[in-house]
């Protein structure tokens, strides 16, 4: 569904809907959809899906790939399996030597090359063993070292099959350092073809005290430590498959099945890893460190047998099944592991919250706990409270977890991470304790001096705010206040700002201007305000959002809701921005005119979405008026300089968006991909003619009132490859531009 609709996909009441979704996305559609890599063997559950996919028209084609034969059989259909040859010794030693002798590698001369050609015979034909043997001689340089991988007795291939592979991976492990060797041995607790997050792993390698600092260093270099580690593992390929931000950070990636058998095998036979059936847990359970519930079977043969694991350090499981109600871990037998450190729930398939069945923490050792769409509602507020050594508390979409949150967290001293984002946090009495169904924070917020990752913080009311003496408002019981002194944040979302009512004053104390750490910042005012409730004060919130401005070092910064006239003037400035890289807007209604944000010099990314007041993009989308009175005369500037995608949606009141000013000003000289969808009252956009150099895609649905199509702009034009989606009340169409015509 996410793949028809390229979004991501609703939660639908049960399967039965989801399918005749599907169905009838497809029912008119020629589709071209790729199974990769299947292991299912089970016929019944093919059949289930081919007949959901027979609703696409005549043509459409499914091709599966597979190292399984009988995964072959059971899809072939009318047509007999392919199968793929290996490569040859050349195709191997072509990806060796790209990697080996790229910078920083080995040197390429004649006898390096000889022995790198007899490395790759030893590949079998398979260009994950390539991949890997070049990332091990590129690191390992030395004509000896390849000498000794050329002669290794071990590296005995067998053909194409999956267990020669193993030893080759196996020698690139044993030339890990031994703190990367317990890095990606960790992953194993991870299932297969899991989608990682970087952060997330950071976080539990963190927990269990594999990152190390030099000499006592610094804290907070914890997180950029771990990432030197990630991508020290990423260099040498055990992870795959990896998506970057627009800050070129990795947030998802993936492991391949054989490497993840490595890291099974490594931790083989050392009762360090459970990945449990029930003979292994009944064997030896003592000396478990870490287990991972798979939940296939009856849990409680399983957590029968931990009851002696006492030197037990993690446990992994499903998000919201690890406890049942009559069923699962006991509490005695969590309090017979007090040396846990982690607990991780996995965002899997059942995302139904369970309820959590034991009364109370004592685990001196935790620092890492996700408990992520679970129901809190039997955990005591004091089983948090004593966790002194946590660092991270993820309560995601979790319920009740104002049941352990009612009293405070300033006890949690050593907090990095706090992430309450879609949970009921906000169910809380407010700051005088009365039992108001207030949105807030929880108390000793400001006692987190640690904390970097803040997500969010939810701005409590506060009807005292009119009687501020400006003269002592530092002993005024404000709710933003609380983050002055988090200095080591550097993701923070604020929610309720409408519930500042000390404006300038009160938004100042949160310090946001010296937070040199910030890198995401989002702000939100509650855009769903109905009409009979308290109006929100416009100009208070034009303070508010001038006061919350943000260091210069802020990569990416999110609006939402925000209920005043025009942006700030900081929000355009170059030399107060000049790291941004993605700048949203969201829903802010009564918002009719950004400002100088051409002048922004790195930022590749603007969305502007939901904002029903916007008639019209002129000169001040593109420069404030204080800087074109400074430019009159001057040099050619460029106006969004580094600008590659813009997003408009849904800006139903969208007349006219202006043309670019004209040369010598250069407008847009890197712009790849734009979409206006569903701007139903605009009539024009500047002339397209201008970006060609760099345009490669045009999206443009819902926008029926536009005087000219956006087709004619390229007419006559010699382009590079353009794809361009053209919507009407009567048309659609999907249209590509190459080789000087139009298809």
């Amino acid at each position: 569904m996410e793949s028809l609709t390229e979004s991501k996909c609703e939660v639908f009441s049960n399967f039965d809907v989801l399918v005749n979704k599907v169905e009838e996305k497809i029912e008119t559609t020629k589709y071209f959809l790729v199974l990769d890599d299947l292991w299912n063997e089970d016929p019944i559950e093919w059949n289930k899906l081919k007949s959901i996919l027979d609703f696409g028209s005549a043509g459409s084609k499914i091709i599966v790939t597979t190292r399984s034969q009988i995964v072959a059989s059971v899809v072939q259909g009318l047509f007999p399996p392919y199968n793929l040859n290996v490569l040859s010794e050349a195709e191997c030693w072509s990806i060796i030597k790209n990697k080996a002798f790229s910078p920083g590698g080995a040197y390429e001369t004649p006898n390096m090359k000889i022995v790198g050609k007899a490395i790759a015979n030893k590949c079998g034909g398979l260009p994950l063993a390539a991949n890997f043997f070049g990332c091990l001689m590129h690191s390992h340089s030395d004509e000896r070292q390849w000498l000794s991988f050329r002669d290794n007795k071990s590296l005995e291939t067998l053909g194409n099959h999956s267990a020669g592979i193993i030893p080759i991976l196996k020698l690139s492990y044993n030339n890990l350092p031994s703190h990367l060797k317990q890095c990606f041995s960790y992953c194993c607790l991870f299932p297969k073809d899991w989608k990682f997050d970087r952060e997330t792993l950071i976080q539990l390698w963190m927990a269990e005290g594999f990152i190390h600092l030099s000499n006592g260093g610094n804290q907070n270099l914890l997180e950029d430590i771990g990432n030197d580690y990630f991508l020290s593992l990423l260099s040498r390929s055990f992870f795959q498959d990896v998506e970057t931000n627009l800050l070129g950070d990795i947030i998802p990636f993936k492991m391949h099945d054989l490497v993840h058998d490595l890291a099974l095998s490594v931790v083989a036979g050392s009762h360090k890893v459970m990945i449990p059936n029930t003979s292994e847990m009944e064997n030896d359970s003592s000396q478990v460190r870490r287990l991972l519930l798979t939940m296939k079977g009856t849990p409680k043969t399983y957590f029968d047998a931990l009851n002696e694991a006492t030197k037990l350090r993690a446990i992994f499981f499903p998000a919201g099944q690890i406890f049942f109600q009559g069923e699962g871990i006991s509490h005695q037998t969590l309090l017979n592991n007090k040396r846990l450190r982690v607990i991780h729930g996995l965002v899997g398939a059942n995302r139904n919250p369970k309820t959590i069945s034991f009364s109370t923490f004592k685990f001196k050792h935790m620092r890492y706990l996700n408990l992520i769409y679970s129901n809190l509602e039997d955990v005591h507020a004091e089983s948090i409270h004593q966790l002194y050594n946590l660092q991270t508390l993820n309560l995601e979409s979790s319920q009740n977890v104002q049941n352990i949150l009612k009293k405070g967290i300033g006890s949690l001293i050593n907090l990095r991470h706090l992430n309450l984002s879609h949970s009921d946090a906000n169910l809380l009495p407010d700051y005088r304790g009365e039992p108001e169904d207030v949105s807030r924070i929880p108390s000793g917020i400001e006692k987190l001096t640690r904390l970097e990752v803040l997500w969010p913080y939810i701005v409590r009311k506060n009807d005292d705010v009119s009687n501020i003496d400006t003269c002592s408002y530092n002993s005024t019981p404000f709710s933003i206040q609380e983050l002055a002194h988090l200095i080591s944040l550097r993701k923070l979302r604020i929610l309720n700002l409408e519930n500042l009512k000390g404006g300038k004053i009160e938004a100042e104390t949160a310090n946001l201007k010296d937070k040199q750490n910030i890198q995401n910042l989002d702000l939100q005012w509650n855009f769903e305000v109905e009409e009979q409730e308290e109006e929100v004060d416009v100009n208070n919130s034009i303070m508010v959002l001038e006061d919350l401005q943000p260091h210069p070092n802020l990569k990416e910064l999110t609006i939402v809701g925000f209920p005043g006239l025009k942006t700030p003037k900081w929000m355009g400035s170059s030399s107060c921005h000049p790291n941004l890289v993605e700048l949203n807007f969201y829903y802010c209604k009564s918002c009719t005119k950004f400002v100088g944000l051409g002048q922004l010099p790195c930022l590749p990314l603007l969305t502007i979405g939901g904002m029903n007041s916007v008639k019209c993009l002129g000169m001040e989308f593109y420069y404030q008026q204080q800087q074109e009175e400074e430019c009159k005369g001057s040099a050619t500037r460029t106006l969004f300089p580094s600008l590659t995608r813009l997003y408009m949606v849904e800006l139903k009141n969208l007349e006219e968006w202006r043309f670019a000013p004209p040369p010598p000003d250069n407008s847009f000289p890197s712009l790849e991909k734009v979409e206006i969808l569903e701007c139903g009252n605009l009539t024009s956009i500047p002339d397209l003619r201008l970006w060609t150099s760099s345009l490669t895609e045009l999206h443009i649905v819902g926008s029926e009132k536009l005087e000219k199509k956006p087709m004619e702009y390229f007419l006559g034009k010699s382009l590079p490859s353009v794809r361009y989606t053209w919507s009407d009340a009567d048309f659609v169409g999907i249209f590509e531009y190459a080789s000087n015509r139009w298809s």
